[in-house]
Parts: C-alpha cells; structure tokens; sequence
C-alpha cells in the first residue's frame, strides 16, 4: 500500500502539537501560582523537538540521548 507522501509531515505536526498540549497541561500552575507568575511557551520546545524526531525517525533511545558534538 502507498501513501501520500505528505503523511510523516502531517504525522510530524500532529504528534508534535499533541507533546505540546500534554505537556503544557502537566505542568500547568495552579491559579494561586498563576497570579503571581506568567510563563510563556515554556512547553512548546518539547512539540518542535518531538515533531523533528518523528521526521527524522529516530528511535526511543536516539530521542533519550541527548547529543551535543561541537566542532
């Protein structure tokens, strides 16, 4: 079976909103808390780097390791 090739993109963006929304609702403050802080966007790196992972198609243990090769 083929499949259009726009699907690992839009499967990318999906997955990658879905991190974002359940993360942000996991650590959302609670209203007392709310009040004196505002944060912004604090969550959504965790949705970009989840939709790049899934187009790059790494694995559980590539996601887990975090890598940084300066050269």
């Amino acid at each position: 079976m083929r499949f259009h090739p726009a699907i690992p993109a839009i499967a990318a963006i999906v997955g990658g909103y879905e991190m974002s929304l359940r993360f942000g609702t996991a650590i959302r403050p609670s209203e007392d808390r709310d009040r004196q802080v505002k944060g912004f966007a604090t969550w959504q790196i965790f949705g970009g780097c989840t939709a790049a992972s899934l187009l790059h198609r790494f694995s559980v243990g590539q996601m887990a390791v975090p890598r940084c090769e300066l050269s």
